[in-house]
């Protein structure tokens, strides 16, 4: 089955690391220029989530068939992106569940041993921490499978973000950051029948 994943787990791997080794943006002008190296196009920026004014969200493709990706931001810092390949509009889908150990093994020649892995043999996960980054990967199977793998930044991701307020309260408690299983649940919901 490997040999029939589209695109093939070698080429998502090679975009993976470059997105790993290419200088971290810390600016919009610098997310552009990481962009245009890495081969990523912007579609379409996703609404502002009233309980989360601070954070951005964009959707954009890449060269390869079938792998889009989003990417994050809160107050303009860069915090992280994920791609998706390997999607089938069922369970147990047959690619994501080649492609996810193809794209560990290959990975894992990069970053080495992952830091962690967890979940059920059906829906396993995985993360490397590369320096600030982690890459965080998941299997999901269920509704829509896929692969979603992508890196972050740890230190900026994980920072408590408080809101601007003109009194501040030691009461305030900083809005909790969406991991990227909540991202990918919130993107790929699908309405519920009546």
């Amino acid at each position: 089955m490997r040999d029939s994943l589209d695109p093939a787990a070698e080429d998502v791997a090679d975009l993976l690391v470059r997105m790993c080794r290419e200088p971290w943006p810390t600016t919009e002008q610098e997310r552009c220029d990481y962009f245009t190296v890495l081969g990523l196009h912007e579609q379409e920026h996703l609404p502002v989530r009233d309980d989360d004014p601070g954070s951005t969200s964009l959707r954009f493709a890449t060269s390869l068939p079938g792998v889009d990706g989003i990417c994050s931001a809160f107050r303009d810092e860069f915090l992280g992106l994920s791609l998706f390949c390997w999607a089938e509009q069922c369970d147990n889908g047959l690619q994501a569940r080649a492609g996810h150990p193809a794209l560990r093994d290959l990975l894992s020649r990069s970053f080495g041993t992952p830091t962690e892995e967890w979940g059920p043999t059906a829906e396993p996960a995985c993360c490397w921490v590369v320096g600030p980054l982690t890459i965080e990967m998941y299997c999901f199977q269920r509704l829509q499978s896929s692969v979603m793998v992508g890196p972050s930044h740890s230190p900026l991701s994980s920072q408590p973000r408080r809101p601007p307020t003109l009194t501040p309260s030691p009461c305030d408690a900083p809005p909790s950051r969406p991991s990227s299983i909540y991202r990918f649940q919130r993107l790929t919901r699908r309405p519920r029948a009546a």
